[in-house]
């Protein structure tokens, strides 16, 4: 199977900022979530550009170089439609791409060598992979996960664990508490869960993440780790959404 492909060649002049104005930028957390706090900031988020149905933003490390581009995509009523991300080493090449689509829940993933896709993926809301390939120039063979990114070896055994274990606090049902809490699990290049961590901690009710914090505290099932482009396994996380809804 061919893969073509799904987005075009974007020009860009990489810009290396000696310093950056606070009050120009967002701080972000390591995964790339807005947070409060400038000095606990991984990223920065800075606006390039704004126009009626796009926003435009680059995205510096801490070392203030540019590491991203990204483009947010809206409606004539100004909604958010989807959003283009474009990751580049530091010199400069492309590395990764993603094109989320937030209304039809799923995301397409290219991950670029020599800035050529290596590996394409189709996700859905949740990151659970639809259809995947690897890429080596005119042949491709399909993949059953994103192998860049770890997983659970058994998705089975997980979902069981998940309707069995998972308790909704009893004063958040009391006091009305509910949303989603982003759950960044660690895995080591061994499969083993090293740190859990939350992804939107500061805008979660406490008692939630402490029981998504418990939950995976004490899931025993085993993980796949991650890979990378030479397929050897290596250190990395992935984001699990939980979500506490009331009836």
């Amino acid at each position: 199977m061919r893969i073509t492909p799904f987005l075009g060649v974007f020009c860009l002049v990489l810009i290396f900022a000696p310093k950056l104005q606070a009050q120009d930028i967002i701080p972000l957390n390591k995964y790339g979530k807005e947070i409060k706090k400038m000095e606990e900031a991984y990223y920065y988020k800075k606006s390039f550009s704004v126009e009626q149905q796009q926003e435009t933003y680059h995205i510096y490390g801490r070392d203030y170089k540019f590491t991203a581009l990204w483009i947010y995509f809206k409606d004539e009523t100004g909604n958010t439609t989807s959003l283009l991300k474009t990751n580049y080493d530091s010199l400069g090449n492309k590395i990764r791409i993603s094109k989320q689509d937030f209304t039809k829940n799923y995301t397409e993933i290219q991950y670029l060598a020599d800035e050529k896709a290596v590996r394409y993926y189709i996700t859905n809301a949740l990151g659970i992979l639809i259809e995947g390939w690897i890429i080596d120039g005119e042949k491709t063979t399909q993949v059953d996960r994103v192998l860049e990114k770890p997983s659970f070896m058994n998705q089975e055994y997980f979902s069981d664990f998940l309707k069995k274990e998972l308790q909704y606090p009893l004063y958040s049902r009391r006091y009305g508490e509910s949303g989603t809490i982003l759950t960044a699990l660690h895995i080591s290049k061994e499969g083993k869960l090293k740190k859990i961590e939350i992804v939107n901690k500061e805008t979660s009710y406490d008692r939630l993440v402490k029981e998504a914090k418990r939950f995976f505290g004490k899931y025993d099932g085993a993980f796949l780790p991650a890979q990378d482009l030479q397929g050897k396994p290596v250190d990395g996380y992935f984001i699990f959404p939980l979500r506490f809804v009331l009836n």
